[in-house]
C-alpha cells in the first residue's frame, strides 16, 4: 500500500491555512488603520503645541503687545522685529517675515492693560490672549500673557 494523504487530509490542511492566513490578514488591517490613527493625532499634537509653543515664546521674549483690533494683533521685539498674529473666523493665522502658520480655532479673546485704555500711539496693549483651538474636532483651550514692566507702562 502507497502512503498517501487522502482527500479529507488535504482539504482539512487547506482549511486551517485559511483560517491562519485570514486572521493575519485581519490582524495586519487593524494595526494599519490604528497607525493610520496615530500618526495623524500625533501630528495634530505636534502643530498644536509647536503653534503653542512659539506663542508663548512670542509673548515671553517681547516688548509689547499690541492690538489693532479683536482679530488683529501685532507682537514687537526689542531688536525692532514683529509678528502679526490675526483671527479670520475659522483660523488664527501667525505671520512673520519668514514664516506663515495657523491652528483651526473657534475664538480668540483678548485682555487689555488697564482694560480698554489706549497706549499713547492709539493702540491697546494686550496682557492676556484666549484662544479656543481645535483638536481632534473638540475645544482645546489655549492661554499666553504678557507681563510688563512698571515703567514701561507709565510711558
Amino acid at each position: 500500500m502507497i502512503k498517501a494523504y487522502t482527500i479529507l487530509e488535504t482539504v482539512i490542511t487547506m482549511v486551517l491555512i485559511g483560517i491562519i492566513v485570514s486572521v493575519v490578514y485581519l490582524t495586519y488591517s487593524y494595526m494599519e488603520h490604528n497607525l493610520k490613527t496615530y500618526v495623524r493625532t500625533e501630528a495634530e499634537n505636534f502643530k498644536l503645541n509647536s503653534f503653542k509653543t512659539t506663542l508663548e515664546e512670542d509673548f515671553y521674549i517681547s516688548e509689547k503687545v499690541k492690538a489693532f483690533s479683536n482679530s488683529k494683533v501685532k507682537v514687537y521685539f526689542y531688536d525692532g522685529r514683529n509678528v502679526e498674529y490675526r483671527y479670520d473666523g475659522h483660523y488664527l493665522i501667525r505671520e512673520s517675515l519668514v514664516s506663515k502658520d495657523t491652528i483651526l480655532a473657534n475664538d480668540v479673546q483678548l485682555s487689555y492693560v488697564n482694560g480698554q485704555k489706549k497706549h499713547s500711539d492709539g493702540l491697546r496693549l494686550v496682557d492676556e490672549m484666549q484662544i479656543s483651538a481645535l483638536l481632534y474636532g473638540e475645544s482645546a483651550p489655549l492661554y499666553v500673557y504678557k507681563n510688563y514692566y512698571s515703567n514701561f507702562l507709565n510711558n
